[in-house]
């Protein structure tokens, strides 16, 4: 077989099968005016192939030649290289314009993102000079309440009780006044209460001594019992601490205490006169006037429901029972209690809100320590000043025993 023939049928076999060959043949690209002097060697044969390269010739090694792996060569012309290098400055120029343009857009960002920033902290400095002068007009008028607190501690709906000696004048004086504390009392503690939620546990305190040198302490609070429903039980739970006060007060304090009144009483009104020997040698003595009320419906202040009310008030002269001031510490409280029912929002085992009720006890207190008409020790003063303020806590523990014990 020719040569030639030999070389295009070896040509079309590797071309079909593979049409990038790795062996047998050397490719070099050459312009066609260079390959005009070429001839015909030993072992290479120079072809034309116009169909694969237009302005090429094609160099293959003789098909009797060994099989041998080479790697493709390629020779471009100096137009085309120069073309080339033209096209690389122009897209290195391109790609140094963009660059610049970037980081100008990025400082441009930075710098619009900085001025944001800082009219932000400008506004934000404003905002919190803002807030930091309504805060300051909250306490300053905080402040006028706890000013007018101390000059004027009293309740607002405390009025002075005078007993003379005539039983049946008592007695009539003191039913004459039942339903003005009532009434008074319900009504102070709805406006206490407006702006308090009256499902969650609350609590409020302050002590001071005021202008004349009495130790005063004022107390408000908002106690839920969780799982009861039945104000009656609650009510009753009160009662039965008043008529046992001085047994509670003795176990809670380790402060014998007695009751010296003459058992007189009349429904839903009794005169409660309390000493307290203390552990440190002084006598602390109370006489007050308790009012109670139990209604099935209160429409008046509450939404219908049942309501009990008990007030303490503190007899300013018994001419019967006077105060012993020059043995006696003399002690003043005011306290008013209101027990009623509310719907509280609260989710089931299921997820679900719904509307439940729960008995609910507000309470308002204040409390006065006369100053002692003899010298006493600085941790004296401090105890009896401390075991008065603990009173109010004997009453809730004794309450909240005796409900969750009673089957409801």
């Amino acid at each position: 077989m020719p040569v030639h023939s030999a070389v295009f049928s070896l040509l079309h076999r590797r071309f079909a099968t593979d049409p990038y060959p790795t062996y047998a043949l050397e490719i070099f690209c050459r312009s066609s005016t260079s390959n005009r002097g070429a001839s015909l060697e030993d072992r290479h044969l120079l072809l034309p192939l116009p169909t694969l390269f237009r302005r090429s010739w094609l160099l293959v090694r003789r098909i009797d030649s060994p099989p041998t792996l080479h790697c493709a060569a390629v020779v471009l012309p100096s137009e085309e290289i120069e073309v080339l290098e033209q096209e690389v400055k122009a897209l290195q120029a391109q790609v140094a314009e963009l660059q610049k343009k970037s980081e100008a857009e990025a400082a441009a960002k930075a710098s619009a993102k900085r001025s944001e920033l800082q009219q932000e902290m400008v506004e934000t400095g404003f905002i919190r000079q803002a807030v930091l002068q309504q805060q300051a007009s909250l306490v300053n008028v905080q402040s006028a309440l706890s000013r007018l607190t101390m000059t004027e501690p009293g309740a607002p709906h405390a009025t002075s009780i005078r007993l003379g000696t005539d039983l049946k004048e008592r007695w009539a004086t003191l039913m004459q006044m039942k339903p003005i504390k009532l009434q008074a009392a319900q009504f102070y503690l709805k406006e206490r209460g407006r702006f308090v939620d009256d499902t969650s546990a609350f609590s409020y305190s302050t002590r001071f001594v005021e202008q004349g040198g009495c130790y005063c302490g004022q107390v408000y609070d908002i106690v839920p019992f969780e799982g009861v429903s039945s104000v009656k039980l609650v009510y009753d739970a009160l009662f039965h601490y008043f008529a046992n006060m001085e047994i509670r007060v003795t176990e809670s304090l380790g402060d014998i205490t007695i009751r010296e009144d003459d058992g007189s009483s009349e429904p839903g009104i009794s005169q409660c006169r309390f000493v307290s020997y203390l552990s440190n040698g002084p006598l602390l003595e109370m006489n007050s006037i308790i009012c109670s009320e139990f209604k099935e419906t209160d429409n008046e202040f509450g939404d219908g429901g049942a309501v009990g009310i008990f007030t303490e008030d503190y007899v300013d002269q018994d001419d019967l029972y006077p105060y012993v001031p020059e043995k006696r510490i003399r002690q003043d409280a005011t306290v008013v209690t209101q027990v009623r029912s509310h719907l509280r929002k609260i989710k089931n085992d299921k997820g679900v809100e719904e509307e439940r009720p729960i008995v609910v006890m507000q309470r308002w207190a204040y409390c006065k320590i006369h100053t002692p008409k003899w010298p006493l020790s600085p941790a004296l003063i401090h105890e009896i000043r401390e075991k008065s303020s603990h009173w109010g806590d004997v009453k809730l523990d004794a309450v909240r025993e005796r409900v969750y014990r009673s089957p409801r």
